[in-house]
């Protein structure tokens, strides 16, 4: 009886990471809600487009089922994958011609046929530029949020002909929410 009382812990202590990236495989620039928990969306809360999803420190041991989503939020799935034991799940780009916007996982239950529904969102909380530098957005709203991940949009195209670093490409406002590592 004490144990599952403590399961819902359990998935609090192991929330998983859900990434939104730039990159076509679950690489590049990214946008990041930290320890999402099960039934939680997770979206970007700006208008650019993201061509693929991972779920990051899943536990081998859980047996999920990730979802990401298109036309904003978790409006509409666009592909669903088992974990199976893999500590980490990428949803590569969709080909129907727009970015995700929105993820979410829940647990695998026996009675697979019925659909599950999230039950809250959130807002991405963190951008990581290519060079590994990151930023807190989750306070970014409407332009100020466009504004910044433009910027990174751009910085992501001129990154394979220039060196140095992305985040000196930042407009100064933003130089605030950089997260110092």
């Amino acid at each position: 009886m004490h144990f599952l009382r403590l399961l819902p812990l359990a998935a609090a202590v192991s929330a998983i990471d859900f990434y939104f990236h730039k990159g076509w495989n679950c690489d590049g620039a990214s946008m990041r809600c930290n320890g999402i928990n099960p039934g939680v969306c997770c979206n970007t809360g700006g208008n650019t487009e993201w061509f693929s999803a991972a779920w990051r420190g899943v536990p081998p041991e859980w047996s999920i089922s990730c979802e990401s989503h298109v036309f904003g939020g978790c409006n509409r799935r666009n592909q669903k994958t088992n974990s199976n034991g893999a500590n980490w799940v990428c949803h590569g780009y969709n080909h129907i011609g727009t970015g995700n916007s929105g993820g979410v996982y829940f647990f695998n239950n026996k009675k697979r046929d019925e659909p599950q529904e999230c039950t809250s969102t959130q807002k991405a909380d963190t951008l990581r530029l290519a060079d590994g530098t990151e930023y807190h957005v989750a306070d970014l709203e409407g332009d100020l949020l466009d504004e910044l991940l433009l910027t990174q949009v751009e910085i992501s195209m001129l990154e394979s002909a220039v060196n140095g670093t992305a985040a000196d490409a930042i407009s100064p406002k933003f130089q605030s929410l950089r997260i110092e590592q």
